[in-house]
Order: structure tokens, then sequence, then C-alpha cells
């Protein structure tokens, strides 16, 4: 069953995650968490789209044949934030932007993998790249 997943690793994700986003905010880079864990019915809803669903295509997992790293607690979906110091206002940014690269090259100091460079060669991938992504490195 999903939920018996390891305590471990969620316990690894949440700590690494947040050491790394400590790290990112220390760099002018906030990121703002916005999908965490996802329950298989959210994972369901989401691999509909583009296929039976209108929309485009958002992920390969079903969530019941292949499960989601999100399923497991072992990834997270965050935005970048822009604060204008001198309003107080701030804009989320959905867009590739280079501060989602420059997360991307950090997280890797912190045992994470990111979405935007899924063979970790330092080049955002041309195709299949979720910029908003990060999620426990695999071990081997």
């Amino acid at each position: 069953m999903i939920e018996k997943m390891s305590t471990e690793r969620r316990i690894e994700f949440d700590q690494q995650f947040s050491r790394f986003n400590l790290e990112a905010y220390r760099r002018d880079i906030i990121l703002v968490p916005y999908e965490f864990h996802r329950t298989t019915n959210r994972q369901k809803e989401l691999y509909a789209l583009g296929r039976t669903e209108p929309g485009r295509i958002v992920t390969y997992c079903d969530g019941v044949i292949k499960i989601s790293n999100h399923q497991i607690w072992e990834a997270g979906d965050c935005c970048l934030v822009f604060l204008n110091p001198l309003t107080g206002s701030y804009r989320w940014e959905w867009n590739r932007d280079p501060k989602y690269e420059e997360a991307g090259l950090l997280c890797r100091e912190f045992g994470l993998r990111w979405g935007g460079d899924w063979d970790a060669d330092d080049e955002i991938d041309s195709t299949d790249f979720d910029i908003y992504h990060f999620e426990l490195a695999r071990i081997g």
C-alpha cells in the first residue's frame, strides 16, 4: 500500500527539501510549495489530462501501475515568487525563469533532483521538463 511507504525516506525528503529551500531563500530564490503529497485519486486526475480530459499531459505516472514520487511523499512542486520591496507586492512566476535553473543546480547539493534536468547534464531538457518539480534523488 502506498500509504505504508518508508517513513525514513519521507523524513529525509522533508529535511533535505527544507535545507535546500532555506539555502535557496538565502540566494534570493523564493520557492513556494504548492503541491507535495498526492492521493491516488489526485494522481489519476492529473494523468487523465491530455488523455481522457482536456488539457496538456502533465505526468506519465498513472498513480496505480506507475506510482508518482508525490504519492510516497518524496516529491514536491514549487513556484518561484518575486517580491517587490518597494510595494510589498509579489508575483508568482509560472514561466521558465533563470531562477528555476539556479534552484535546479542548487538542489543537487541537498540530495534532490530537479524536474527541469532529469538527466543531470546541467542543461534544461528540451522535452519533458517540469521546472516546478523537486524530488529525493534515487540511490544507485
